[in-house]
C-alpha cells in the first residue's frame, strides 16, 4: 500500500491492481498503521488485511474497504 497527498492506495498481490481506500470500516487504522511504518512519504508497505471491493458513488468507484488489519512489513515482496 501507498499513500500519496493524502491518497491511500492498496495494489492486491494476487493481481497487481490499484484501489483507492474507502474510509469507511478500517480504513483510517491501514492509513495509520502505514504511516507508522513507512519510511518516507509514498514508500510501499506490505499489509495483510480482511476486506472487500465495493462500489460507491456517481459514476460508481470501486474501493477496499478494509474490515481488519493483521500486520504490514517493509520490503517484503507480496507472497502467494
Amino acid at each position: 500500500m501507498t499513500s500519496t497527498e493524502g491518497k491511500t492506495t492498496i495494489a492486491l498481490c494476487g493481481t497487481g491492481k490499484t484501489y483507492p481506500v474507502a474510509s469507511t470500516g478500517q480504513g483510517q487504522a491501514l492509513a495509520d498503521a502505514y504511516s507508522k511504518l513507512r519510511v518516507a512519504p509514498g514508500t510501499s508497505v506490505l499489509m495483510w488485511v480482511d476486506g472487500r471491493i465495493v462500489s460507491s458513488g456517481q459514476p460508481p468507484v470501486e474501493q477496499v474497504e478494509v474490515q481488519n488489519l493483521s500486520r504490514g512489513t517493509l520490503n517484503s515482496p507480496c507472497e502467494g
